[in-house]
């Protein structure tokens, strides 16, 4: 009878728990927090050839998975540009909207493709 009681109470917990816990957000992030993460992920796209592939073949579907993939409360506008700043491509996190009053922070990568240089400008923001 107390092993049974024991379990009712265990489940009880593990329930409260369980909802308790959906209902934790992410704290928003600060500008230099997401400077950073805006840093870092240029530098891994850069690092296994993301960026210079979307740039040489305009395809960005890796660069859209890697935006979709970013935590929850961060979204992010990735930018292209060619030698001479013309935009090549513009990429954004689905089911993010970046309105006027938001602040934003920017980072930006020099990348090689081929025998030229291109210019990626990520965003970053609260969602």
């Amino acid at each position: 009878m107390d092993a049974i009681i024991a379990i009712a109470l265990l489940a009880v917990a593990a329930m409260f728990v369980y909802t308790a816990m959906q209902g934790i957000i992410s704290p928003p992030l600060q500008e230099s927090d997401l400077a950073i993460q805006g840093y870092d992920s240029l530098a891994v796209l850069e690092k296994d050839h993301s960026l210079s592939n979307a740039g040489v073949s305009g395809n960005i579907s890796r660069l859209q998975l890697f935006l979709d993939i970013m935590p929850p409360n961060v979204c992010g506008n990735l930018s292209l540009f060619d030698s001479n700043f013309t935009i090549m491509s513009s990429v954004q996190k689905s089911g993010c909207v970046l309105s006027a009053d938001i602040p934003v922070a920017l980072t930006r990568r020099t990348f090689m493709m081929e025998d030229s240089f291109g210019v990626a400008d990520f965003r970053t923001w609260n969602q």
